[in-house]
């Protein structure tokens, strides 16, 4: 907590929002949501006999229709392109391409690219970054054509083995609207729920969301600024997209 202050105070933020495994007991109560993680066994064998039928066919679907997987960062621009792609289509601004050269530079081995080909062609990606006993991937995507192809099982089973090779015991899959089709998905596969707590680190003159009341100018003006967002990453043509998730993202809440 130290250090986010300190980070909030020099970064001369609003506040900081964290999330934690374990409740830290904080004054202001956690909004709770909700992970998913994949339990790995020792080895792979072991974790493929505990995945569910369904889940080894997609698998084996893929794998029939000749997708290949390969690692490493050459492929770091065809996958950014992907996944930004990917993100301006569902309406979300998306981090810069140094974000994740920076992140090839600093974590080095900790982390893995993994890229699925059909007939040459890079059509998923999974960005993987490895602890001590749990791996995590917060960036992953599909091309939109290629989604019946069961690359994202192909992906997931790729990473796991990754994590097995590596004596990781739990793959995050990360958090899900519970009841979504993503959510489903990631169940389907093996996932079991895990509580995650985010807290808000503030000034402590500014009153916690929950202690306000009424409607301000300032509520209004930020309800006003969203729909014009909305608008902006929902139905702007794709390039319009590219740039103002951008800009959006450097003079947002982001700090990268």
């Amino acid at each position: 907590l130290s250090v986010l202050e300190a980070l909030r105070s020099s970064e001369q933020l609003d506040s900081i929002q964290f999330s934690s495994p374990t409740e830290i007991g904080l004054a202001d109560r956690a909004i709770v949501k909700e992970s998913l993680v994949l339990p790995l066994a020792k080895t792979e064998v072991e974790t493929w006999d505990g995945l569910r039928a369904k889940t080894r066919n997609m698998i084996r679907k893929a794998e029939k229709l000749e997708l290949c997987s390969e690692r490493g960062s050459q492929n770091l621009r065809a996958f950014y392109e992907l996944y930004a792609g990917h993100l301006l289509r569902k309406g979300i601004p998306v981090h810069s391409y140094s974000l994740f050269e920076m992140i090839n530079q600093e974590i080095g081995q900790q982390a893995e690219l993994i890229v699925a080909r059909k007939s040459g062609e890079i059509i998923a990606g999974i960005y993987v970054f490895f602890g001590s006993s749990r791996a995590v991937y917060p960036f992953q995507a599909t091309r939109a054509d290629c989604q019946h192809l069961a690359a994202t099982q192909f992906l997931i089973w790729e990473a796991s083995k990754r994590a097995i090779a590596r004596g990781v015991s739990w793959l995050d899959m990360g958090e899900s609207r519970a009841g979504s089709p993503v959510y489903q998905s990631k169940v389907n596969f093996g996932g079991v729920p895990e509580a995650i707590y985010y807290y808000n680190l503030s000034n402590s003159g500014s009153p916690a969301p929950s202690a306000m009341r009424g409607v301000t100018f300032g509520e209004i003006g930020d309800r006003l600024v969203g729909l014009v967002h909305r608008g902006m990453m929902n139905h702007a043509p794709l390039s319009v997209r590219g740039r103002y998730g951008g800009w959006h993202r450097r003079k947002g809440r982001l700090l990268f």
